[in-house]
This record gives structure tokens, sequence and C-alpha cells, in this order.
């Protein structure tokens, strides 16, 4: 790791992340403030990549932490090795419409491969590592993964007491989006698990109550 390139969040600017980058000769940079554009590539993945696998759950103990570590350790791989994605070529406007081209899809280990600046040994090693891989094996990894901690951290809501939802002009949703997204016509199967979770937590709440 060469260096780091943050926000201005109290979870990177704090004497850890300070004395850490200074231990081990990593350059550590920041990003200005309210200027999330100066990280695009990352902010980009922060719903295509975190939020589409580990939804909108409070994650504050230690053994969420361990399942979503080892959540990522697989989620890495199959990112990286198999998912492909596009990247951005060209943009211009025509009047009111933004027109973008994109290169062809590739996953991040294909792009690697045809790199002229990456050593063959490099590429070599990538490839044995590729070949022993199982995307199936993989996926059912990583859904065992997200059932473990949505057993463990999805919210509980009595269903008996009324919501109280504040009201205010021009707000269309009062969902919360990652329930919103569930309602719509293509939905995501992680966060139907999330809120099947939910709602059969909420039924054993009810049926405790009539015992």
């Amino acid at each position: 790791m060469l260096g780091i390139h943050s926000d201005n969040g109290a979870e990177f600017i704090n004497e850890t992340i300070l004395s850490f980058t200074r231990k081990n000769g990593i350059e550590f940079t920041r990003g200005r403030p309210y200027k999330k554009n100066d990280n695009p590539h990352i902010e980009q993945k922060n719903y295509s990549v975190v939020r589409r696998n580990t939804g909108y759950l409070r994650l504050d103990k230690q053994e969420h932490a361990d399942i979503v570590r080892c959540l990522y350790m697989d989620l890495n791989i199959y990112n990286n090795f198999f998912l492909p994605v596009m990247i951005l070529k060209e943009k211009h406007r025509i009047g009111s419409k933004s027109i973008r081209k994109h290169d062809e899809p590739m996953s991040p280990f294909r792009r690697l491969l045809e790199r002229k600046d990456i050593s063959k040994g490099i590429k070599s090693s990538l490839k044995k590592a590729f070949e022993i891989l199982n995307v199936f094996e993989l996926k059912n990894k990583i859904n065992t993964w997200q059932n473990e901690f949505v057993k463990l951290a999805a919210p509980i809501r009595n269903p008996i007491e009324k919501v109280k939802v504040r009201r205010k002009k021009g707000i269309v949703h009062t969902l919360p989006k990652w329930r919103r997204e569930v309602n719509s016509d293509i939905k995501n199967p992680f966060l139907e698990r999330q809120r099947v979770e939910e709602m059969r937590r909420a039924a054993e709440q009810v049926w405790e109550k009539r015992k």
C-alpha cells in the first residue's frame, strides 16, 4: 500500500490511522470538506458494493464485525474476479440530455491481464488463483455470511404500536430507502431476506405477547 486518500470523517481522521500510516511509511491525504466528488470511484461503490451486500442494519458488536470481515473477504474475491464493470470513456451533453459512452464490461481481473505495465509474474499468480475458484461456492458462502448477520442485527419493529412518521411538505417517501427498493419491481435478494427476517421477528414478538 502506497497511500490512503480519505474524506474528512472521524473514522479516518484520527490518531490511530495517522500513527499507522506514519509507522508503515504510507502517504495519508484527505479530500476537501463537503466535496464528495474528490473520491468519485469510492463514493459510487458505497451503494453498489457496500449497501447492496450489507443493507442498512446497525452493526455495532464484535460478532457483527467478525461476520462482516469474512463476508468482505469473499466479496472482494467475487467482485474482482467475476463481476464485470464498465468504465466511462466519454461524456458530453446535447441540449438537456447527457450522453455517456462506456467501454466493454470486464471484471477487474480481466482488465489487469490486458495491462502492459503489470509483470508476467503477477499475471501468472492471479491466473492460478482464478483457476481454483468456484463462483457458485463463492456465492453460496457470501449468502451464508449475509444470512448470519441478518439474523443477528435485523431491527425489530413492534407491529402493534403505531409508527409515528413526521410528514414534511415535499416528502414523497416515508419508508427507508432499502424498503422502497424491496417494494420496487426489481428486488434485491439480500434486502428481501432482511425484510423477511424483520417480519419473522415481529411475528414472534406478537405471538409471545398473546401467550
